[in-house]
């Protein structure tokens, strides 16, 4: 039996048809090493209805990561990722704190 320490890193995106994404998340994850979980989503807030979807990433025991790893990594994979779905922000949500990831223009 293998352990390592929980510890997770959640990004919501804002993505209208967030399962026609998979593809540009495939390549991401691919270049970057990762594995994660999607997850489509709707968000109900003072705006109305808006829908996206959740990419999370946890610590897996086989390839164990520190959690300042595991932080850089969510925000690599956010910073990629914005471009390719059209979007300007996502929320990097970890146990600990949130950080507002934003395209560099």
């Amino acid at each position: 039996m293998i352990r390592c320490d929980t510890y997770w890193a959640r990004i919501y995106l804002g993505v209208k048809d967030f399962l026609n994404v998979e593809k540009e998340v495939d390549q991401v994850v691919k270049d970057l090493g990762v594995m994660v979980n999607l997850s489509p989503v709707s968000y109900a807030g003072p705006r109305g209805r808006e829908y996206g979807g959740v990419l999370e990433l946890i610590n897996l025991p086989y390839s164990p990561k520190d959690p300042s790893e595991m932080q850089n990594l969510a925000i690599r994979l956010a910073k990629k990722l914005l471009p390719l779905v059209r979007q300007k922000r996502a929320s990097v949500v970890f146990p600990d704190q949130t950080v507002l990831v934003e395209t560099e223009e």
